[in-house]
């Protein structure tokens, strides 16, 4: 069906009772024979015209919540009945939690005597690893003061073993400064003698000190050649009689390496015990935290007993009418069960079906008008919402949805109507019927204003209009073009060519 509105006529049903009649031109009941039958004009329509396809529709929420809840526990009181309108968290009815709650307190003793217990076992077993630990360390320590006192001796020993003998350049050096001083205790000697002999005090000693301090400076300058070239070859001469020592003082070692090697024994034999010891208290700390999964357990128990105990209140999750309830009271609602099924009231859509041709041209984002038997002459306005992939009847019908974009207040769920898909329309223009339309010689569209006569019983005259078409549906036709304007009396019958 298509669906035509027009400024001056309404929609396209009242302009089809006009032609139905007769048009709407005035024309008088007891026309006679000679009345100038070809004159039936109709108003030339402006408005809105649209190709339409109308199907049976039934209005249902958009929006539809059921209303179910997990917790085991009868009903105590009823809040919601079908038919009321309830808003978004508002309360639908209360569950008697008495038992859960009794239940909860019990779990909730009996974890916190086993999380003591727990912690407790725990406890005792860290303090286990923790002894062993420091036992084991304590093993090591015997060897360690042993090998300490080894090393001390061995140390001391080579370095009484690093004497200047050892490295050649050092014993050059000392040499060189023996010799030094040899000559400062000649020239010393050589000078008391001459002082002595030097009664009469004639004798020039000067020579004689002179030479004392030459030896002096000498002996000096070997002393410091003597301390730098043993300061330079210390280090080496050390490590050299370091790593000889065991065999150069094997006697005087001996007792201290026995000592080191029982120690060595006896800590090998310690840290086995010590290491078994650790083990065992590692695995006695493994067992007593395992105890934790049930303890964990115990306490998802308790946040699912709190958890229900939280939901005794079922709530709205949406606003709208309540249109369903099987709540009742002292009973135990089955997991899951559907209590109450909410509608929203304010977001509407409609469904009907479509043949498969006319579904093969209605595409989502479509607009349609829509109007019930209940909301009288209400026309609202939809969109298309989906059409529906597979024919949904074995007559090969689609579903088609459109939602509701202004529904009035009185509109409810479950009512039925008419929807007209608007395939394609133009919003202002003018339309005639499709038979009112003829042709000029050369084939073009035309129309035929009409003038009605000017003195009564006269003849009236028609004029030709050049149009285009444009838009046509069942019964009109757009038209536009030159000399056209609202009401202009249009021939219902073009004239005979």
């Amino acid at each position: 069906m298509n669906f035509a509105k027009s400024s001056k006529v309404g929609i396209a049903v009242l302009l089809s009772a006009c032609l139905l009649l007769g048009g709407c031109g005035k024309k008088k009941a007891d026309a006679d024979a000679m009345a100038d039958m070809a004159n039936e004009t109709t108003p030339l329509a402006q408005g809105a015209l649209e190709n339409t396809i109308t199907t049976l529709c039934t209005v249902a929420s958009a929006n539809q919540e059921d209303v179910a809840t997990s917790v085991g526990a009868p009903i105590l009181e009823i809040y919601a009945k079908v038919g009321d309108t309830v808003t978004q968290g508002q309360a639908l009815c209360k569950l008697d939690t008495t038992k859960l709650k009794d239940d909860l307190a019990l779990k909730q003793k009996a974890v916190k005597t086993a999380q003591e217990n727990y912690d407790i076992a725990v406890s005792r077993a860290q303090a286990g690893v923790a002894k062993a630990q420091e036992d084991l360390n304590l093993c090591y320590q015997p060897q360690q003061a042993a090998l300490a006192t080894l090393n001390t001796m061995r140390a001391t020993l080579a370095d009484k073993d690093a004497t200047d003998q050892v490295n050649p350049k050092v014993a050059a050096e000392v040499a060189a400064f023996q010799n030094a001083q040899n000559v400062l205790t000649t020239a010393q000697t050589a000078y008391n003698a001459a002082v002595a002999a030097n009664v009469d005090g004639k004798t020039d000693l000067n020579p004689f000190l002179n030479a004392i301090t030459v030896a002096q400076a000498d002996v000096n300058a070997k002393q410091a050649a003597y301390e730098n070239a043993r300061q330079i070859a210390y280090t080496n001469m050390y490590a050299i009689c370091l790593q000889g020592v065991d065999v150069n003082h094997a006697s005087a070692l001996q007792p201290l390496l026995a000592d080191y090697q029982t120690a060595v024994e006896t800590a090998k034999t310690s840290v086995l015990a010590c290491n078994r010891a650790i083990e065992s208290a590692n695995n006695s700390l493994a067992d007593a935290k395992r105890n934790t999964v049930s303890i964990d357990t115990a306490k998802v128990e308790l946040k699912t007993l709190q958890a229900q105990i939280d939901k005794s209140v079922v709530t709205a999750p949406i606003s709208g009418i309540v249109v369903a309830s099987k709540a009742a009271t002292d009973a135990i609602p089955v997991a899951s069960e559907v209590l109450f099924s909410i509608s929203d009231s304010t977001d509407f859509e409609v469904s009907g079906l479509l043949n498969e041709y006319d579904a093969t041209l209605v595409k989502a984002g479509m607009k349609a008008h829509i109007s019930t038997d209940a909301t009288a002459d209400i026309v609202m306005n939809g969109e298309i919402k989906i059409v529906s992939p597979t024919a949904t009847d074995a007559a090969g019908n689609f579903t088609v949805t459109a939602t509701i974009t202004d529904p009035p207040t009185t509109l409810r769920a479950g009512m039925t109507g008419k929807m007209h898909i608007i395939l394609n329309g133009n919003e202002n223009c003018f339309y005639v019927p499709t038979d009112s339309i003829g042709a000029d010689k050369d084939g073009n569209a035309v129309v035929y204003a009409y003038t009605a006569p000017e003195k009564e019983g006269g003849k009236g005259t028609t004029t030709p209009i050049s149009v285009t078409t444009g838009i046509a549906t069942d019964y009109y036709t757009e038209i536009s073009g030159d000399g056209l304007s609202a009401d202009l009396p249009i021939l219902n019958t073009p004239p005979a060519a």
